[in-house]
């Protein structure tokens, strides 16, 4: 947080440490901040990731909740780990159990332009509910199943039937990250009584 003027030294000069001025940028609702002046527009580091995400209304979906967490390990193995399913067979055996997956552009027939990649996940239903459970949510009407879209180098954001939600990855120190996860659902869903 900012600390308060009569918390700061008395030999703080706010003149020698303005503010520094960020790049604000949106898509579909997700907002994009940055300080660096040379990165390129979002645009661009984007590319063609609609062909992915077009049948999801990111811009109707509401953030429902939001979880930190720090993890012991490298943020590259944190990106590399959630970027693949090979490993639910044994990590999550007891919930997710084994899951099939694809590259998007096997799935699609189209190779991504621009600093993202995602696995296709093929199914008739969401990847919520643990198998064999009856979905809590009114799914959406989708072409696949699910996505795990990682826009690069540390965002990823997935899309299933009933939801989404996007998962930062950030270097805390050299063996330690920071793992921040939010939640998203369609509007109407939120309104679903308990």
């Amino acid at each position: 947080g900012v600390s308060k003027k009569h918390e700061m030294p008395p030999c703080f000069d706010k003149k020698e440490w303005p503010l520094r001025e960020m790049k604000v940028s949106e898509y579909r609702g997700l907002i994009f901040v940055t300080a660096s002046e040379e990165i390129p527009p979002l645009s661009s580091s984007l590319g063609n990731v609609d062909i992915a995400l077009n049948d999801w209304p990111l811009e109707h979906f509401v953030s429902v909740g939001r979880r930190e967490y720090l993890v012991d390990c490298n943020w590259k193995f944190v990106m590399q780990n959630t970027s693949e399913t090979y490993h639910t067979a044994f990590v999550h055996r007891d919930s997710l159990g084994p899951m099939p997956s694809e590259s998007i552009a096997k799935f699609l027939g189209i190779e991504p332009i621009g600093m993202w990649d995602a696995v296709h996940v093929p199914g008739d239903r969401s990847i919520v509910p643990l198998p064999g459970e009856l979905a809590p949510f009114p799914e959406l009407s989708t072409h696949a199943s699910t996505y795990f879209v990682s826009m690069f180098p540390t965002l990823q954001l997935n899309v299933t039937r009933d939801c989404a939600w996007w998962m930062r990855v950030l270097p805390a120190t050299v063996t330690t990250t920071r793992v921040t996860v939010g939640f998203l659902f369609p509007r109407a869903t939120t309104t679903i009584p308990e």
